[in-house]
Parts: C-alpha cells; sequence; structure tokens
C-alpha cells in the first residue's frame, strides 16, 4: 500500500506479511526499482530536449545582437536621452505630477484649516490644543481660577488677594488670546505658501509637458523597437537556460525520487500494540477517575458519611442517627396515615419512646452511651445544649430523644425549649405554652425558693420534665444575658440529674452561644447532604472562640444507601429497618428537622 504522509510530499510504502525479513526487503526493492526507473526516463528526455535548443540557439543569438544594434542608432538619430529603464522627460513629467498632486492636497489641506481658523474660536482649534504652551497656559488659568473660587467663598472681591489673583487671571488670559492670534497667523501663512508652491509645479509640468509633446512620436517608434528587443532578449536567455538545464541533466541523471527511511526488519508485531493501548487505557481512566473525584468534591461541600465530621472538624462523633420516615405536621399526617390515628406525639422527636425496638432509636441510646461513658468526657455532664450550625438539621429531634433516653436510664431529666424564637416543644409533648422560660426570665421572683411544679410540667414520659419556651418577648438577647437564666439553670442543677436545652441555629443567632456559656457542654448536630462542611466549621470556631466546650458532633438523617462503602450494620439482626411501623423505605420530612 501507498499513502501520502498528511499534507506533505512524502510518500509512505506500507507492505505486510507475515514474514519480517520478507516485508523489509520488499519495500525496499520497490523502491529502488522505481527510483531507477525515473532516473532513465528523466535522462532520454533531457537528452532529446538539449539537442533541439541547441540548433535554434545561435539563430536567436544573431538576430538579438542585430535589433540591439538597429535601437542604438535611431536614439542618437532622433535625439531621445533613453536611460537604461526609460525616457528622462517621462520620468522628469511623471515626477512633476506627483509633486503637482501632493502641492494640491497639501494647499486644500492648509485652505481648510486656514478657513476653518477664521470661523471658530483661537481656543477650539486643534493647533491650539496642541500647543504646549498653551496647554500650559489653560492649567496655570485653570488653578488660578479654582484659588479664587476659594478666596471668593471667604473674602470680599476687593480683597488684595482676590484682586491679585484677577490681575493674573487677566494677564493669562491676554497671554491666550495673543498666542492663539498668532497660531491663526501661521496657518495663514502655511495656506499661503502652499498656494505659491502650488502655483510654481502647475507651471512647470506645463512646460515639461510641452517637451513630451515634442518627442512623443519619437519616444513611441523607439519604445516599439526597444520592446522587440526586450522580448527576443528574454526569449534567448530563457533557451539559454533550458540548453544549460539539459546538458547539466543529462550528465548528471538525477532522479527526483529521495529515500528518506529505508525499511528496516520489524523486532515485534506493529499491530495490535499492547502496550501503548494499555498505558493509553490506563492513563485515561486515571485521568477520568480524578476529573470525577475532583468534581463531586468541588461541587458538593456537604456533609455526607460518618466520619467526616471528625476528619474537617477533628471533633469526636457521638452518634450517627439513620435517615427514618416522619410524621410531623398536619400537612405531613394528611398526605401519610399516622401510626397512631389522633395522636400528635406520632413524630420522629418521639421514635425513642413511641418505637423503642427500632434502628433510630437505638441510634439514640448509642449516642447516650458515647456522652456518659467514664473517660470519655471529663466531669459532670449535668447541663448539656444540643444546637446546629443552620436551620432544618435535626437538633430538635436529638435532643427529644436524647432526653427520652436520660430517661429510660432512670434519671430525672428536664428539657428545656431554648428556642425563644420558634418553640416547638410544647407541641411535641401535647403541653401547654402559657408559661416557661420567658415567664421565669421576666418574673420578679426568687427563682430559687419558686415551687418546682410552677416552673416545669411533667410529661407523660416517666422521670421527663418538659420547660417549654411561654409567653413570646421581644427582648429575647437581653433575657440571655442577663443574670436570671444562671439562676434558673442552678435551680435546676439541684432538682434533675440532667438538663438538655434545645437552642436555635448558631449562624444567625447569639441565643446558643450565650446558652452555651452556661452549660457544661455543647453537642453540634449536622444534617447529612444538606449541613455544608464550612458552616459547621464555623459554628465549631465559634464556640471554641467563646471557650464553650464542645463534646461532640451528631450526624442526622444518614442514608446508608449512600454511601454503599461506609455502611455501618443498622438493622443488623434485629429486623429493626429504617422506619417505624408500616414501611422500610427512608422518606424525610424537612418540616421536623429543626
Amino acid at each position: 500500500m501507498v499513502r501520502a504522509s498528511g499534507e506533505t510530499r512524502l510518500v509512505e510504502v506500507l507492505y505486510d506479511s507475515p514474514d519480517p525479513k520478507f516485508a523489509a526487503e520488499f519495500a525496499n526493492t520497490l523502491i529502488s526499482e522505481f527510483t531507477e526507473l525515473g532516473q532513465k526516463l528523466r535522462w532520454e528526455a533531457s537528452q532529446r530536449t538539449g539537442d533541439w535548443l541547441t540548433g535554434h540557439l545561435q539563430e536567436m543569438k544573431s538576430n538579438l545582437e542585430k535589433q540591439e544594434i538597429e535601437l542604438q542608432q535611431y536614439a542618437r538619430e532622433s535625439g531621445l536621452n533613453i536611460t537604461a529603464e526609460s525616457n528622462v522627460a517621462d520620468v522628469r513629467l511623471k515626477e512633476l505630477q506627483e509633486e503637482l498632486d501632493k502641492a494640491q492636497a497639501d494647499r486644500v489641506d492648509k485652505q481648510a484649516k486656514y478657513e476653518e481658523a477664521k470661523s471658530r474660536p483661537a481656543e477650539s482649534l486643534p493647533n491650539t490644543l496642541d500647543d504646549p504652551t498653551l496647554r500650559e497656559y489653560r492649567v496655570k488659568l485653570t488653578e488660578l481660577q479654582r484659588q479664587k473660587v476659594e478666596l471668593t467663598a471667604t473674602l470680599t472681591p476687593e480683597h488684595p488677594k482676590v484682586l491679585k489673583i484677577q490681575a493674573q487671571i487677566d494677564e493669562l488670559k491676554s497671554a491666550l488670546e495673543k498666542e492663539g492670534n498668532n497660531i491663526l497667523k501661521r496657518v495663514g501663512n502655511d495656506y499661503t505658501a502652499a498656494s505659491r508652491r502650488e502655483k510654481l509645479l502647475a507651471a512647470t509640468y506645463e512646460e515639461q509637458q510641452r517637451t513630451v509633446a515634442n518627442q512623443s512620436d519619437k519616444s513611441i517608434h523607439y519604445d516599439m523597437m526597444k520592446r522587440e528587443v526586450d522580448s527576443n532578449r528574454a526569449l534567448y536567455n530563457a533557451l539559454l537556460g533550458k540548453v544549460q538545464q539539459a546538458s547539466l541533466a543529462s550528465a548528471m541523471r538525477a532522479s527526483n525520487v529521495l529515500v528518506v527511511d529505508p525499511a528496516k526488519v520489524p523486532f515485534f508485531p506493529f499491530k495490535p500494540n499492547v502496550p501503548v493501548n494499555s498505558a493509553a487505557g490506563l492513563f485515561c481512566g486515571l485521568f477520568l477517575g480524578l476529573a470525577f473525584v475532583v468534581f463531586r468534591t468541588r461541587f458538593d461541600r456537604s456533609i455526607q458519611a460518618p466520619g467526616d465530621m471528625q476528619m474537617y472538624l477533628n471533633l469526636p462523633e457521638l452518634g450517627v442517627i439513620p435517615m427514618a420516615e416522619v410524621c410531623d405536621t398536619p400537612a405531613v399526617r394528611s398526605q401519610r396515615p399516622a401510626l397512631n390515628p389522633g395522636d400528635p406525639s406520632d413524630c420522629l422527636e418521639l421514635v425513642t419512646w413511641k418505637h423503642k425496638p427500632s434502628a433510630v432509636a437505638e441510634s439514640f441510646r448509642a449516642m447516650l452511651t458515647s456522652i456518659l461513658l467514664p473517660g470519655q468526657h471529663a466531669g459532670s455532664l449535668q447541663v448539656l445544649v444540643v444546637t446546629s450550625p443552620g436551620p432544618a438539621e435535626g437538633k430538635t429531634t436529638v435532643a427529644s430523644n436524647l432526653s427520652i433516653a436520660v430517661a429510660e436510664m432512670g434519671r430525672r431529666v428536664l428539657l428545656i425549649d431554648g428556642d425563644l424564637r420558634q418553640p416547638k416543644l410544647h407541641k411535641i409533648f401535647g403541653a401547654p405554652n402559657n408559661r416557661g422560660v420567658n415567664d421565669l426570665l421576666l418574673a420578679e421572683v426568687d427563682l430559687a425558693s419558686m415551687p418546682l411544679n410552677e416552673m416545669v410540667l411533667e410529661s407523660r414520659i416517666t422521670g421527663l420534665s418538659l420547660l417549654p419556651s411561654g409567653s413570646r418577648a421581644n427582648n429575647i438577647s437581653q433575657l440571655l444575658h442577663s443574670t436570671r437564666i444562671e439562676e434558673l439553670l442552678s435551680r435546676m442543677r439541684g432538682e434533675f440529674d440532667m438538663v438538655v436545652i434545645d437552642a436555635p441555629p448558631m449562624m444567625h443567632l447569639a441565643d446558643a452561644r450565650l446558652l452555651g456559656r452556661q452549660s457544661d457542654g455543647v453537642i453540634l448536630v449536622v444534617r447529612a447532604g444538606h449541613t455544608m462542611r464550612e458552616a459547621a466549621l464555623v459554628a465549631s470556631q465559634r464556640l471554641t472562640e467563646d471557650g464553650t466546650r464542645i463534646l461532640g458532633t451528631v450526624l442526622n438523617s444518614w442514608d446508608p444507601r449512600k454511601t454503599p462503602g461506609r455502611t455501618y450494620g443498622y438493622g443488623y439482626g434485629y429486623g429493626y429497618g429504617y422506619g417505624y411501623g408500616q414501611s422500610t423505605e427512608a422518606k424525610p420530612a424537612s418540616s421536623s428537622h429543626r
């Protein structure tokens, strides 16, 4: 097979054969025979051409010499002054024509400038605007006028300083006017000189035209003779070159074929190229894999799976709450029948109490174990604050189920609704909200002597008491900054084994930070696939800067199916599943993740 190599003049000769030696010898022999045939044909053609050209060369040389002698003799007899290229008179006429055209264009340009200068103010002319002296005058005039405005703001026009500045302004205006008149005069002088030069060139041109007209007939005949001589000379030179080329070609027997790279015996088959194909596949796979990883890492900045928070925040992970089906609000319940119709407490916040044998409930109990294990958190943990970086991340769910898990251990626990702006715990536990935290902080009674049953509410869960938010207040930040919150928590420390505070999100409110300073530790709740790593990091940094103790993080609403490489065995052997009741399919509802 013979094929062209791209857009070059190279030609590749290819031959396939199972025998590598025979393939190389065949390709080289084919090229050699083709080269020999080309050389022979070119030599024979050159020999015939040289013989024919030599016979006509002498005849053309004699005719050319005769014509050149006749041309020179006619030029001397007619009085023509001919240079090697053209007639001197014609050349001079052409030069005068060019000069006259330039002079006319110059005169028109300067006439236009002069008429424009006469019809416009001197200060608006281009020459005036570009003149460095006038530019300097204008700058000085502007500066003096600015100084005058500043002086007249505090001084009268008759004040000596104002009069002095005005005199300088008048002097500069006079100089500007004088310089503008000089520029106008120069423009007029340029126009006059251009007109005079145009007239002189026109007169010279007319005289040269008459000279050329007298020689025109003689020049025509001379040009005809010269063109014939030039044509014969060019033909003679071309013929002479061809004769020389033919003689050289017949002597050298040159070939127009050049072997750039002769065929060699290959050591390996040329196809298929296993190493190259394997390397290309390997590098392509690595590149696509890295591109996919970078793309996912760059555009998904949320917390995804267990272990992520410990890696990014360097905080212990207290627990992982799997995703579960939620029934919280009437709108949600209308889409799915409740497990216990008419029961408002049938929601994820009470799953540890309502659905004890479930994977979700066990997750909350495991989280409590991580908090209470000896050696995990030095010192007594009596007041805990549960918060999250942003809304809808499940802090209320974690706080409620954590309190229920503590109550199951036989301890007295108080759950405080610290989200005074958007309270929810009274709805979850079906309790009234006519009195609570706001009322206790605003009341002018001694919290230490106030009866406990007038402060907190007993829930239906044994050992769990509830302190709702109470009536709404407009000065929530002031209440949390006051000493009343310290007195309230001090009283509750003496009455309960553990106090859990459901605090609002941290990113936009300072409530969680104020409550965290009064607590023994803060639990940071993040939601898988929802909380951004940057938001969690900012929340952790703010708590650390406040000197607040962070017990760890809780990963909420984790879907093990989205991270198959990190499954932790929820529902292992106990038949819990991920829901609790009719369906095992995870269906999160954002309304319960506060």
